[in-house]
């Protein structure tokens, strides 16, 4: 009797599997329409969101991997079966737009009824109500298309009344049963509403009154990325000049980093020295445009708090004319609300400890801690990927905590820094050198080792060309260090290793003698998550695909992990 029980568990899971597929299959349609109105661009925003909803619905609940299932969706099983039926017919009429959506006709009062009550209705009818036959045994999707039937449609409102009932639908499934973990920047990436590179598109989405509020931080934040020069200029207009009168360095300020106080509040601040010959004024402009870039996205006020970024108050540049050489230097101010932080690197200096110690050290991060600081992180650098935004400078170094004193850091959130470097990926970006500390090298992926030095021509990711990958590769170290409580530069020699040796060599050497340990230390779905950072698995991805896959296989792997 149990068996049977369970095969009937599995046969739902398998049909939800096949509905949820053909659902997508419907949605994708909608991806392939070029944007040749504003009203069918926000109507397919509108869908597409809809379509990453359900899909994070489904893979939260593991409906592609054939998995037990939890209860409610034996008690539901009748209504969720005929709430996806009816997602796709839904989909499929709104992809041919024909007659008067027929099969729908006597569906659209739902929208009327309490959740309950179309849960009541639904699992009462039979999937032939919504269509002749179970969609998902369909050898064909039917779908047709003509701009001009989409803009009549939508003209009278016969798309949109559809679209309505359709997240009724999607957000019934979510109140029945909601994902394990909601997660609105998991939508957000498993979307496609940003995989346009046009500003113009992606400002609209973001200032579209449908746009959901994370999406449309998101589109905005990338539209910097793609701005043209004038766009670019008209941005950095609007940015708050600060009076370099009122910044009162605390502490050394010839250093690339320190604290200060602004107007008699503090800040941290990071500076950047650039050195261009008096005549190139092209170079002096392209330089000048990338720092107000990154300042503009540092101070937006809706900027997702994902990005673990530091409120910016804005930039001071300072200026010295020589015979031949113009010298500017860029300070970045940030508003912090204590006087004292401390690097990731700080901390890791506690080692050569047993575990023992380092569970009764004050100053030690425990290992919840550490599992949080790695989710932050990598949650981090996924959104700033998802903007088509590189650091390029990814290090314990710069992974900082404000606190009064170095002990109460484990209650203190990372701020991810280092930006005076960080660029757009895009075509034409230019990109400069980092000005290397003492171990940035252990952090670098192999191919990135003449960090980095590329040509403005070379192809997105090119062999020359630092990319997200690299990033991720940086992402990986860290996460070995934390699993270890050790710097990189301790791990490479704490194994027989070199500090000298090839780039390939010591990627070995965290790959092959630091992950196992990692895996005894934190477990094996943060070893392995930390292990593909290393080992390459990502350079098998295209960009588009790339931000999808860190999510399945960084991100949301290491939020599986606590202590």
């Amino acid at each position: 009797m149990a068996e049977a029980h369970i095969g009937t568990a599995f046969g739902a899971i398998g049909a939800l599997d096949t509905l949820v597929q053909r659902c997508m299959q419907g949605f994708s349609f909608w991806q392939r329409i070029e944007n040749f109105t504003e009203s069918v661009e926000m109507f397919k925003t509108r869908m597409d969101w809809q379509r990453s909803k359900l899909s994070y619905w489904a893979l939260e609940w593991h409906i592609d991997q054939h998995t037990p299932i939890d209860p409610r969706f034996r008690t539901y099983e009748g209504a969720i079966v005929n709430y996806l039926n009816l997602i796709y017919r839904i989909i499929h009429e709104l992809g041919s737009l024909g007659g008067v959506f027929p099969t729908l006709a006597e569906t659209h009062n739902l929208t009327s009824m309490t959740p309950f009550a179309r849960l009541a209705r639904l699992a009462d009818q039979s999937s032939t109500e919504f269509g002749n036959s179970d969609p998902a045994d369909s050898t064909s999707t039917g779908f047709g298309f003509a701009p001009e039937r989409l803009k009549w449609a939508l003209q009278d409102e016969r798309a949109n009344q559809s679209l309505e009932l359709l997240s009724t639908l999607i957000k019934d499934l979510y109140e029945f049963l909601p994902p394990p973990k909601p997660d609105l920047a998991a939508t957000v990436v498993l979307g496609t509403s940003l995989a346009s590179q046009d500003a113009d598109t992606l400002m609209r989405i973001s200032r579209a009154s449908v746009t959901p509020r994370l999406l449309a931080e998101f589109a905005w934040l990338k539209s910097i990325t793609y701005s043209t020069q004038t766009q670019s200029q008209m941005v950095a207009s609007r940015l708050s000049p600060l009076d370099k009168s009122k910044l009162v360095p605390i502490g050394d300020s010839t250093k690339s980093r320190f604290l200060a106080t602004y107007d008699g509040y503090p800040v941290f601040v990071e500076q950047k020295h650039a050195e261009i010959r008096r005549d190139d004024r092209l170079s002096r402009e392209v330089l000048e445009a990338r720092i107000e870039n990154i300042v503009c996205r540092l101070q937006h006020p809706h900027k997702p708090m994902e990005l673990r970024t530091l409120p910016c108050q804005g930039m001071i540049i300072e200026r010295s004319l020589s015979e031949n050489s113009l010298k500017s230097t860029f300070k970045i101010i940030y508003r912090v609300d204590e006087s004292r932080y401390f690097s990731l690197r700080d901390i890791l200096r506690k080692r050569g400890k047993s575990a023992q110690q380092l569970r009764d050290d004050k100053d030690s991060l425990q290992l919840g801690q550490r599992y949080r600081i790695a989710q932050l992180l990598a949650r981090a650098v996924m959104c700033l990927h998802l903007v088509d935004w590189l650091h390029k400078a990814i290090k314990s170094e710069n992974v900082l905590f404000f606190a009064d004193d170095i002990t109460a850091v484990g209650s203190a959130m990372p701020f991810l820094v280092g930006f005076e470097y960080s660029r757009p990926d895009a075509q034409g970006e230019q990109t400069e050198n980092v000005v290397d500390g003492e171990e940035s090298r252990f952090y670098r992926h192999p191919q990135a080792q003449a960090v980095p030095v590329a040509d403005v021509l070379q192809p997105l990711g090119g062999a020359g060309r630092y990319s997200k990958v690299y990033d991720i590769y940086s992402v990986g170290v860290i996460l070995v260090e934390l699993g270890l409580f050790k710097s990189a530069q301790n791990i490479i020699l704490g194994n027989r290793c070199s500090l000298n040796a090839p780039a390939e060599e010591i990627r070995r050497v965290l790959i092959e003698k630091a992950i196992p340990e990692v895996k005894f230390c934190m477990g094996e779905i943060y070893a392995n998550a930390a292990r593909i950072c290393l080992d390459g698995y990502f350079d098998k991805f295209d960009r588009q695909s790339l931000d999808t896959a860190f999510y399945t296989h960084v991100v949301r792997r290491l939020e599986l992990c606590n202590a």
